[in-house]
């Protein structure tokens, strides 16, 4: 097991602990009852976050067996994904900026949604490249 590889999966691990860790410091701090947008962010993070996990076992299982945890095809996979979730980010917040003074949404609200939306493109993307199998 490479050292520098076993410190990128705690890392990760790491992260993924201190995103839900602020999410619950998000969710007891909120006085009222959530609406439908704090929901939905909420909801988006978790899966976010369990996906992000899933990455990190199955990086920390590659590890353990002593294969790298990013190969040619890996890295290939993550740039392309990449390369569309960034696509898809320029028209996310386009579309986002046209329907936000007729939904009435905040600055912060913006900023999150990009943020949140481009995530789960990405996240999706990453995922269905590499069932795919399609790297080029």
């Amino acid at each position: 097991m490479m050292k520098k590889d076993m410190k990128t999966v705690a890392l990760q691990f790491a992260a993924s602990a201190m995103v839900i860790i602020g999410l619950l410091f998000y969710i007891l701090g909120y006085g009222g009852s959530f609406n439908l947008s704090g929901l939905m962010m909420i909801v988006t993070v978790v899966v976010l976050v369990v996906l992000a996990t899933y990455i990190a076992i199955d990086k920390y299982k590659s590890a353990k067996v002593g294969l790298p945890i990013k190969d040619e095809r890996e890295r290939k996979i993550w740039h392309k994904a990449g390369y569309y979730a960034y696509l898809a980010t320029i028209y996310i917040a386009l579309g986002l900026s046209f329907i936000s003074d007729d939904v009435g949404l905040a600055a912060s609200q913006l900023a999150g949604g990009i943020i949140l939306l481009s995530a789960i493109v990405f996240i999706g993307l990453y995922f269905y490249f590499r069932w795919k199998g399609s790297a080029e």
